[in-house]
């Protein structure tokens, strides 16, 4: 359901206890440009396939059919770029924003790892020791 002033209830309040999830549009357009910003940022653009997806996003184009969305479809797309982004092998739909309807999923190849460190931490965060170092 979608309240008077645009907010959508992603999951209302059950109980007392708990409150309503409730999201709008502004704060998808939001979370859409900064995860557009993060892919195509150094860290995100040494893996090939998150910089693609970044690209995309980063399209005038697309954002332009992203922000012309109804606030259900947004949601959904955000939901496909979530998917898009995540290292499972399911693919997404971004036919709503001009991409293709099985967009493949990220993957870490042998080229891709060889640029990262991996790092043990303490859970507190406070050691940490380098298992393995990669090529720069």
């Amino acid at each position: 359901p979608i309240k008077p002033d645009g907010t959508l209830i992603v999951s209302p309040a059950r109980s007392e206890k708990n409150k309503e999830i409730a999201i709008k549009k502004e704060e998808l357009t939001n979370l859409y440009d900064e995860i557009a910003r993060k892919l195509t940022s150094p860290v995100y653009a040494a893996l090939s396939g998150c910089r693609l997806v970044g690209e995309f996003l980063s399209k005038p184009a697309t954002k332009e059919k992203f922000e012309s969305l109804d606030i259900h479809k947004k949601l959904s797309v955000m939901t496909e770029i979530i998917k898009a982004i995540g290292m499972d092998r399911s693919t997404s739909n971004l036919v709503l924003i001009g991409g293709v309807a099985n967009a493949g999923s990220v993957n870490i190849s042998k080229k891709d790892i060889c640029t990262f460190d991996i790092v043990a931490q303490s859970p507190t965060g406070f050691y940490e020791k380098i298992i393995w170092k990669g090529d720069r």
